[in-house]
Formats: C-alpha cells, sequence, structure tokens
C-alpha cells in the first residue's frame, strides 16, 4: 500500500529484561495517522478494519527484521493507536506467538539481547491497502526507538545497598570479575542465600576479591584457606568425614560429585587423584563404591598381597570377594588371585570367553575336560583365520559351521577344500597337501573305513617306499585300492605304467577287467537307473562290431568323451568270429546315400561344450538304417535350469525345488539333479505346480540345477556299422566306376576307328 504516516509516533513504555517481577510494561505504545496514496485518510467516511505489520530492524532501511509481528487495527479518519507486543508472530520471522518459531520473544528480550544492548532500533510499519490484488509496501521512512519514561528508573542500579543485591535483581552469569573491587565480597554485602552460581561469570570470584576477615570457621595462610578441625559437608550439614559431598541430582561427571580438572593444555600437566597409606606394614590404599544395602564394590592395592591390584565384589576390601587382579608383573587374572600369565583365569572349566553374544549360545571360547573348544553360536556360522584386522581381513583358512574346512576358499565343496592361487608344483617335500613318513621303507596312506563293515573293510590311497611295505628297495609305487580283493585296485609303478586290477602292469596302460553294461531292450522290465549303460552325449563310437539293439558287449574302457590315439586296434581275426554272410554293396550305397549328415551344437552346452559338431542324428539314422540305432536308458537336458527355491521338511525327509519355468514332470519320473556338489539321480515324489516338484532328500541343499529327466529310449549310433557300410559302398562306387571306365575306353576306341575311317573317306 502506497500510504503516508502523518502523526508524531509516541513510544511510551519500554520493560528490562531483567526483573522479572518489575512493574515496567513489555508493551510499546504506538499511534498513526495514515492516507492513502491520493493523501486521503482512510476510513475517513467509517471507520475500517486492517492488518497492520510492526517489524524492528537494526537499520534504517533494508536488512532483515529482527522482531516482527501483526494486528488487526481500527483505522478511523486516518487515526489509528495500538500497544505493540499484543500481536500474532510471522511466520518465519521471530516474534511473540505463533506462527512466529520458538522460543517466542517479547520485544525486551530483543532489546536487551547480547550484541543488541548498543544497537540502534528502527520500527517499520505496514498497512493494508484492502485490495488483495497489490502487494503491500513498508511506509518510508522507519521510526527509530527513543527512550521513554520508565527509562529513568535505570538509576537505580547507580548504587546498592547493604544486603539489597538479590538473585532476581542479578542477570544469570552477568558478575564478571572486573565488576568486582579487591575485598569488595564481604557478607555484609549479601543477602544470605540471594547469589546463585548462574549469578556469577566463570571465574568471577578469586581470592583478591574476598574479605578475608569474613570468611568464617576458615583460616587463611598466605593463599591458603583451610579448617583446623571439625569435618566439611558440601550438599549436606552434617558430614561424616573429613569431607563429604552429597551428589545433587544432575546426571553430568563434570557436575556432580569430586571433580578434578586441570585446565592447562600442556605437557605433564595431569589431574590426579591420590590415594597412599603409610608404608608396606600399613593398610592397603583403596577406592571404595556402595549402593546402600548392597555388597558394593572397591578397587585398590593389596598391602598385604605384594602389592597386586585388585578388584572386588565388596566396598570393604579389594581382597574380598576378588574378581579382577593385576600382579607387578602385569599378569591379570579373571578370578584368578594367582595369575601366572600375562591373561589368567580361574582354573574351571565352561566357557571362558565370549567375543559376541550374552545368551547361552556365542562366540567365544571355553574349557572341558581334556578339550580346548572354539565355537560359535550356531551351525550355520563358520570360524574364520587369517590375518590384517577385522575390517580389513585378509582370509586363509575356513572352518564351516557344518564342518567342512576350506584352506584358501571361504566356500568348502566338501570336508576338505584347498584353493591355491597359483598352485603348487609336487617336488622332493613339497605339495598342496603332504604327507610325510620317517620310517624306512615305510608308507603314507589316506584311508576311508567302510561303514557298514567299519573295523574290517576299507578303501585307500597309499604311496610306499618298496613293492611291499618295509623293503628297502627303491621299487616306490601309489596303490589305490579296497582291502577285501588283492587285486582290486590301481597301481601307478615308477616306470610310469598304470595297472588296474593288476599290480604288475606290462604297458602305460593294462587294465585287467570288464564288464557288461545293460542295453535297454523293450522287452525289459528294468528301471533302476543305475543298471544301465549311459552313453552317447555326445555319440559314442565302438569298434569291435558286437554291439546291436540287444548286445551285451564287454568292455574294460568307456570314454564319456572323445579318445585320442595315435592308433587303434580293433580285434577283428576271422577266428574269433562266425561269418554269416557278405554285405549287399548296392544296398549299402543306397542307405548311404539316404543319410544325412548334420552341423549340431550340444544343448548341454556346460557339460559338452558349446563348439559345432557334424555328425549323424539317430532318429534319422533310424528311418535308414534301425540296426544301427542303440537304445538306451539316459537323462536329456530337457529342464536345464537352476532352482529359485529349496524347501525341505525334515519331518518328511522332502526337498521341494522350485523353478522359474515349467519342468512337465509327474510324480514317478525319474530326474538328474545337481545338488551342492553332487549329483543326485531321484525320482519325482509329487509336482504340486507346474513350476515346483519334490523329491526325497536325507537333508537341506543349498543351490540346485536341474539336468533333466530320464528316458529309456535314449538313441545313439553305432559309427562302426555305418563305417562298415560306408566301405562298402565305396566299394560298389569303385565297381561301377571300373564298369563305366571299361565301357568308355571302349566307347573311345570305337570312335577312334570312325574318325580314322571318316579322315580315309575324305
Amino acid at each position: 500500500m502506497k500510504s503516508k504516516l502523518l502523526a508524531a509516533l509516541a513510544l511510551l513504555g519500554l520493560a528490562s529484561a531483567f526483573a522479572q517481577t518489575s512493574t515496567v510494561p513489555v508493551l510499546l505504545s504506538y499511534q498513526g495517522r495514515v492516507t492513502d496514496s491520493a493523501g486521503n485518510l482512510i476510513g475517513s467516511s467509517t471507520p475500517v478494519n486492517r492488518a497492520v505489520k510492526f517489524q524492528l530492524y537494526t537499520t534504517a532501511s533494508g536488512g532483515t527484521p529482527v522482531w516482527a509481528e501483526t494486528q488487526t487495527v481500527t483505522i478511523s479518519g486516518g487515526e489509528f493507536s495500538v500497544l505493540i507486543g499484543n500481536g500474532t508472530g510471522i511466520s518465519g520471522l521471530t516474534g511473540p506467538s505463533s506462527p512466529a518459531p520458538t522460543p517466542y520473544k517479547k520485544i525486551p528480550e530483543i532489546l536487551n539481547a547480547s550484541g543488541n544492548t548498543s544497537a540502534a532500533f528502527y520500527l517499520g510499519v505496514t498497512v493494508d491497502d484492502g485490495n488483495s490484488a497489490t502487494t503491500d509496501a513498508e511506509i518510508s521512512p522507519r521510526q527509530q526507538l527513543v527512550a521513554a519514561a520508565y527509562a529513568l528508573r535505570a538509576t537505580v542500579a547507580e548504587s546498592v545497598a547493604s544486603s539489597a543485591v538479590t538473585t532476581a535483581m542479578i542477570a544469570d552469569g552477568s558478575i564478571a570479575t572486573a565488576d568486582l573491587a579487591a575485598s569488595a565480597v564481604t557478607s555484609a554485602k549479601i543477602a544470605d542465600a540471594t547469589i546463585a552460581t548462574a549469578d556469577l561469570s566463570a571465574n568471577a570470584v578469586t581470592a583478591a576479591k574476598i574479605d578475608a576477615s569474613s570468611v568464617g570457621l576458615w583460616s587463611v595462610n598466605g593463599g591458603s584457606v583451610y579448617r583446623a578441625s571439625g569435618n566439611v559437608g558440601i550438599g549436606t550439614g552434617s558430614p561424616g568425614a573429613p569431607l563429604q559431598v552429597a551428589a545433587g541430582s544432575s546426571t553430568s561427571p563434570e557436575a556432580n560429585g569430586l571433580y578434578v580438572f586441570n585446565p592447562t593444555n600442556s605437557a605433564n600437566q595431569h589431574a590426579i587423584v591420590t590415594v597412599r597409606t603409610a608404608g608396606a606394614s600399613a593398610g592397603s590404599p583403596f577406592y571404595a563404591m556402595d549402593v546402600a544395602g548392597i555388597n558394593g564394590w572397591s578397587m585398590g592395592l593389596d598391602n598385604a598381597d605384594g602389592q597386586k591390584f585388585k578388584i572386588g565384589n565388596s566396598w570393604s576390601s579389594p581382597a574380598i570377594n576378588t574378581k579382577l587382579t593385576i600382579t607387578t608383573a602385569g599378569n591379570i587374572g579373571i578370578n584368578q588371585s594367582a595369575p601366572g600369565f600375562p591373561l589368567s583365569f580361574a582354573d574351571s572349566i565352561g566357557d571362558k570367553i565370549s567375543l559376541f553374544g550374552q545368551g547361552t549360545s556365542h562366540y567365544g571360547l571355553g574349557i572341558q575336560g581334556g578339550l580346548l573348544q572354539l565355537y560359535t553360536s550356531g551351525g550355520t556360522e563358520d570360524i574364520a583365520f587369517g590375518y590384517g584386522s577385522s575390517a580389513s581381513f585378509t582370509e586363509r583358512m575356513r572352518v564351516k559351521g557344518d564342518g567342512r574346512v576350506g584352506i584358501g576358499t571361504n566356500s568348502p565343496g566338501g570336508p576338505l577344500h584347498i584353493n591355491e592361487v597359483n598352485g603348487t608344483a609336487a617336488a622332493a617335500t613339497v605339495g598342496t597337501l603332504t604327507l610325510q613318513h620317517q620310517n624306512q621303507g615305510g608308507a603314507s596312506s589316506i584311508v576311508f573305513p567302510s561303514r557298514n563293515n567299519f573295523g574290517s573293510d576299507y578303501a585307500f590311497i597309499q604311496y610306499q617306499d618298496d613293492s611291499s611295505v618295509g623293503g628297502g628297495a627303491e621299487t616306490s609305487r601309489l596303490v589305490i585300492g579296497t582291502q577285501n580283493d588283492g587285486d582290486d585296485n590301481l597301481i601307478l609303478n615308477p616306470s610310469g605304467y598304470v595297472g588296474i586290477r593288476t599290480m604288475n602292469p606290462v604297458c602305460p596302460l593294462d587294465v585287467r577287467s570288464y564288464a557288461a553294461p545293460y542295453y535297454y531292450d523293450s522287452g525289459s522290465s528294468r528301471s533302476d537307473s543305475g543298471q544301465y549303460y549311459q552313453e552317447g552325449n555326445p555319440d559314442v563310437y565302438s569298434a569291435d562290431g558286437a554291439k546291436g539293439i540287444n548286445g551285451y558287449p564287454n568292455l574294460s574302457i568307456y570314454a564319456e568323451k572323445g579318445v585320442s590315439a595315435q592308433f587303434f586296434l580293433a580285434h577283428s581275426d576271422q577266428r574269433i568270429k562266425k561269418v554269416l554272410g557278405r554285405s549287399d554293396p548296392a544296398e549299402d550305397l543306397r542307405l548311404i546315400n539316404l543319410l544325412q549328415v548334420t552341423d549340431y551344437t550340444m544343448k548341454d552346452w556346460i557339460g559338452s561344450g558349446a563348439l559345432p559338431h557334424k555328425g549323424l542324428i539317430a532318429q534319422e539314422v533310424l528311418e535308414v538304417m534301425p540296426e544301427a540305432v542303440n537304445r538306451s536308458v539316459n537323462y536329456l537336458p530337457d529342464i536345464y535350469a537352476n532352482a529359485t527355491r529349496l524347501d525341505f521338511d525334515a519331518s518328511r525327509g522332502m526337498l521341494t525345488i522350485v523353478l522359474e519355468k515349467e519342468h512337465g514332470l509327474k510324480a514317478g519320473d525319474w530326474v538328474r539333479i545337481l545338488a551342492d556338489q553332487e549329483t543326485l539321480e531321484v525320482r519325482v515324489a509329487a509336482a504340486p505346480s507346474r513350476v515346483s516338484f519334490d523329491v526325497e532328500s536325507s537333508g537341506p541343499v543349498r543351490r540346485a540345477f536341474v539336468y533333466g529327466r530320464r528316458v529309456t529310449d535314449f538313441m545313439s549310433v553305432d559309427y562302426d556299422r555305418v563305417f562298415s557300410a560306408g566301405i562298402s559302398a565305396i566299394q560298389e562306387l569303385s565297381a561301377r566306376l571300373e564298369e563305366r571306365d571299361a565301357r568308355i575306353d571302349a566307347l573311345e576306341t570305337r570312335l577312334a576307328a570312325l574318325e580314322k575311317l571318316l579322315s580315309t573317306a575324305r
């Protein structure tokens, strides 16, 4: 509002902020006369109510208000009269009430605030012009505040009558050392119980300010004050000791009880509390702590026990019910009064140290009969060994809560898992795992006892210095075997020859055993997965020609993947065969021409790799040469997915496996699962949903990968039969080419003769 303030200001009241019982008003009386921008008196015909804003500044123009309020004022004939301080606060500015921010403040608190006592103050007035579409402007100029009648009361502070100064007349912390003349503070000048601690500035009362003759029962000796007899009480009128301090209600250590403080921030400037006895024959110096009616505690020196520092559960003496002892040699005893080592505990069994947790289960150390225990709070927590610090820890070894041990890994895949960053090459005395014996001709071994026949049957891996343990020759060997059959083992001789079920291999690999795997027969009722010879992933090459749909070849070596060698011998002596007839080359050529060679990759790219292959598709070969296709039991990678959740029900011994994709399994199906570090081939107990199924399990599983279901018609190609048919087809092609070459030769001869006749006829 573009208004003009025509009348003079009348500032009639200004209160002291100190005297809470003062009768001085805390309001400013203000009168004014305002016109609009055209010079017309506001409310000239009819009184109007307008919002008026009053703001105090420390500058004549500009700046930020230090206090503000707003009032609804009645203006009649341009004139109004208000008491500033009765209004309502303004949001974001200091003022007398809400919505001003707390703490709310009156005008005297602003005028007498630290830093404002010598400042000039200016009053800014803004009158609402009654038009909400315009922005009201502050009336210029601002009015400077000047003294009023009540300010004359300040002269009463120029002289103070004896005992006239009371706490109510003194602002907290306002009396400083410079305010007091030497020896000016006497009992006659102070009314009893009138000056409180808060009334004095820090270090305000010094020895020079106190009249020595007025101290009372205390005597003065130079710069010292003392009492020759009697007890001194601080906070109590009936002290029972030479010095008794009654603590107050403060919870701060520096504001309650005895407080020794050295304000000098320099080297060797200590703050000391001393407790001393006269000599080695005297009593013990100690501190006593007690809660009335309870045993209490004490700590100090036990003068009767070699000056040991003790903490005891009795306030009478630290030597009674001692809980902690420190010897002069530095040994510490916990519930042990004669510690013989840097840290000792009571000579009793049970828990000794809790590093984390205070319940029955925790991380710590304990002692039982003949046993040192290092433990965690549960079966899922681990113990790790390494170096560094807790926040910066380099791990070297871990013992899992389930008993597995990892060296170089924090996720051991078995009872003992050793992982090396660079590996350790074998040497005479160095290796990743070294088993060493000292007796000449002895042996070092790893033994696997049988659970079913414990004490009699076992398997083993054994290195021995001679062909027989205890021998003196250097014909050492490594034996892998079992105890129940002398030839049921694998031998590695110093020559590098390996023998399987023979102690004396005659070539680099000597296998003296074979097996007759069972092949799928459509008439068979067998269902146990372990009975089947699983082949063909990818296709397996067989060389003896004996394998058929219902064939039972005896095999000594089976390789899931390829076999590489400089040459391969297949037994094909006529004397071991019963010849049934010769193959039809023309028919073999026809069949070979019907086969299609296909480029493909394996769906099981993890186990078989992602490289492309070239070969035949068994289902296509079946339509052309059914006798060259064998059926067996095997597992298809048709699910091939990680489990997203694994729930183990111990009461039923059942594991529920949940996938992100549909599995297509039903109860009774066999499925292959890679569970943790073990490959399981199990039967599906139930399929409660399209993405979950249940299988029997002896315990919980942390991770699982579902490979796929078992089929009984898994097909593989007999490449030997195809190869043989190919030889026959080549022979047929060779015969046909020879016949064609003969015909071509005859035709070329006849053509030459005809050309000769034609040339003669010309």
